[in-house]
């Protein structure tokens, strides 16, 4: 019997070191570590959650690991990160081949991609230095999104004005136009009549002293007086020519008027103005969706946008799944809160919410914290934000990683007018206290109260009030 239970123990030891040398021979050969390798180095700005231990790939194929990270000596230098490849990959591995920094997977870990090089680049050797592409950032290519959009709507607004002044301004040419073309005609018109009423007065006297009646058909007896008389009638007759002639250059400038030379650019300004307007309706076409469903420059932004809404919706539900898993569930339920915007109105009021902490609060009237704004919406004033400042050092000095709730109050309008109200108000003063604090965002909420009577007051109260969440501590100094 001894016999047999010193064999069990014998082969039970056996087994167990073969199950070892197995195991250590298999995490070696999954980490490759029984393959030659060549080192290198490269770096970087920022890491971006690259860590040593993290995977290398060499144009996606596993080829090695990150083996340490050197911290930059200065705020101008950058990290130094050396890690091995297989010696297999050298032969495709230049000095001209790039690294990256990549994720593993929507919520996986950070990877370093290696790209092949070229034919012009040497082969690299051990301890070479391979140039590098800085990660990049979903907050920045936001930034660019959000910037372009704002560009494009600078652009429409640019050419809205444009279009409206040409329009004005052809407005006025016209209007110019043709008050211009009312005097000339009406003028001309005068000029006429006058001339063909002299025309008939010379006619009837010249009848007159054919027959020989007047003082001028008794005159023409006379030579000397009828001399005279016709030399007077040749300058009549000069006048008269003088004042045809000054009638045809009239009717020339009122047919200059109304030939192309002016109309004509009249005309030729206003098509080319129509051709303006096309262009500029073309390009508001470009930058609005289509109504043929034609891809535009801001149905492509808005694709891009709701794209990016979507991806980070998933990675919101992917992180709340995390945080009520078993592995992370004990740090929330210590921390007292998961979300500050999934507490729901009915929980905050009851107080089930933060139910061991301390409520510090600190109230700011409506006409203390507000101004109107150029819209007439609600703004920040500079009194107002005086106020807020002196309640958030208070509020700083005794836990600055405690949790803030915003609540709004509104007691003006209907039910959901006065939850709009609140909200916003609420909203405003959140944001300005993250930003102006450097607070945590996911650590400061807002609860829209709508029209609520405090304790001490008998009114409905307009305004927000600031409430720490401090820790139940002797040292918290809650009252």
């Amino acid at each position: 019997m001894p016999s047999s239970r010193k064999i069990a123990v014998g082969a039970f030891l056996i087994a167990g070191v073969l199950l070892f040398t197995v195991g250590l021979f298999w995490i070696g050969d999954r980490r490759q570590l029984f393959y030659k390798s060549i080192e290198l180095q490269t770096e970087f700005a920022a890491l971006s959650g690259l860590k040593s231990g993290s995977k290398v790939l060499v144009a996606g194929m596993d080829a090695g690991e990150v083996l340490y990270i050197t911290v930059p000596s200065g705020p101008e230098a950058k990290f130094r990160v050396r890690f091995r490849v297989l010696e297999k990959f050298r032969p495709i591995l230049r000095t001209d081949s790039v690294a990256t920094i990549q994720m593993d997977g929507l919520v996986g870990n950070k990877v370093m991609q290696v790209g092949t090089g070229t034919t012009e680049g040497k082969e690299v050797r051990e301890g070479d230095t391979i140039p590098s592409r800085e990660p990049l950032e979903i907050g920045d290519v936001f930034q660019e999104a959000a910037d372009t959009v704002r560009r494009a709507q600078v652009a429409v607004e640019e050419i809205k004005g444009g279009v409206q002044d040409a329009f004005t301004a052809l407005s006025d040419v016209n209007k110019a136009a043709t008050g211009l073309m009312s005097d000339v005609g009406t003028e001309v018109e005068k000029i006429t009549r006058t001339g063909n009423k002299i025309a008939e007065d010379v006619g009837e006297v010249m009848e007159g002293v054919k027959n020989g009646r007047g003082v001028v058909g008794k005159l023409l007896t006379d030579d000397h007086l009828y001399d005279r008389l016709r030399g007077t009638m040749r300058e009549f007759e000069q006048a008269a020519q003088d004042l045809k002639q000054t009638s045809a250059d009239i009717k020339e400038v009122a047919s200059d008027f109304k030939s192309a030379d002016i109309a004509g650019n009249v005309t030729k300004t206003t098509e080319n103005l129509r051709d303006i307007t096309e262009k500029g309706k073309e390009v508001v076409a470009g930058l609005l969706p289509s109504r043929t469903g034609e891809t535009s420059l801001s149905a492509s932004l808005r694709g891009t946008m709701n794209n990016a809404e979507e991806a980070m919706s998933d990675f919101a539900e992917n992180m709340e799944a995390l945080k009520r898993s078993w592995f992370f569930r004990g740090y929330f339920r210590d921390r007292g809160f998961f979300d500050l915007d999934a507490v729901s109105l009915e929980d905050y009021q009851t107080g089930k919410f933060a139910p061991d902490r301390l409520r510090r609060r600190h109230w700011v009237h409506q006409q203390e914290l507000f101004a109107p704004g150029p819209d007439g919406a609600e703004v920040i004033s500079e009194e107002g934000k005086k106020k807020l400042d002196l309640a958030m050092a208070d509020f700083l000095r005794h836990a600055r990683n405690s949790p803030v709730m915003v609540e709004g109050y509104a007691s003006a309008g209907t039910p959901d007018e006065q939850f709009l109200e609140s909200r916003s108000r609420a909203f405003l003063v959140r944001s300005y206290i993250v930003s102006k604090f450097h607070l945590r965002p996911d650590y400061v909420g807002i609860m829209p109260m709508g029209a609520v009577k405090p304790e001490a007051d008998q009114k409905y109260w307009d305004g927000v009030s600031l409430v720490l969440f401090a820790p139940a501590t002797k040292k918290s100094g809650a009252k």
